[in-house]
């Protein structure tokens, strides 16, 4: 008999070669023996139609799944902030972004800064926007895309780039 691990490895093997069909009928095979854990990736195979076809509808369901297993999983809030915005859900969006950012996730800070700037979902405020950005560029936990987005949008926003920050 398989063990969750197991599965669990078997899926993750089968991600990193590619094998996208593979991948999602092991998480889902993990899943059900157990693995909460791959919620989150289940969700992600629905979103991008990975192995499965592509389902917006579905991958919120797991994105939400993945939230309350992993309590309150960042990664999973974030997901689904990303989802609401695609379909121009604003408001729900920057709720779900400022869940994520509740886990200091320097990536989630650059887009409700993005909020701020625009005034999508929230009340446009530069000021806001701005502490958030220099926010994300201190984090320790943000990817280096994120953190150039954020030195971009403050030098958009004219504000000198003399802050300084850790570098991972």
């Amino acid at each position: 008999m398989t063990t969750q691990d197991e599965l669990e490895d078997q899926a993750y093997e089968a991600w990193d070669a590619e094998r996208y069909s593979d991948a999602f009928s092991l998480f889902l095979a993990a899943e059900a023996h157990g693995a909460r854990i791959v919620r989150l990736n289940i969700g992600y195979c629905f979103d991008e139609g990975l192995g499965t076809p592509p389902s917006k509808y579905q991958a919120l369901a797991w994105y939400r799944r993945a939230h309350v297993a992993d309590r309150r999983s960042g990664s999973a809030a974030s997901n689904i902030a990303l989802v609401m915005r695609k379909r121009g859900a604003h408001g729900s969006a920057f709720r779900w972004f400022q869940k994520s950012a509740v886990r200091r996730d320097g990536d989630t800070y650059v887009d409700l800064a993005k909020c701020y700037l625009t005034g999508l979902g929230v009340t446009r405020s530069a000021p806001l926007g701005l502490t958030l950005l220099r926010r994300a560029i201190r984090s320790k936990h943000i990817t280096p895309a994120a953190r150039e987005e954020a030195q971009s949008l403050l030098r958009a926003q004219g504000v000198l780039l003399s802050l300084n920050y850790r570098r991972p």
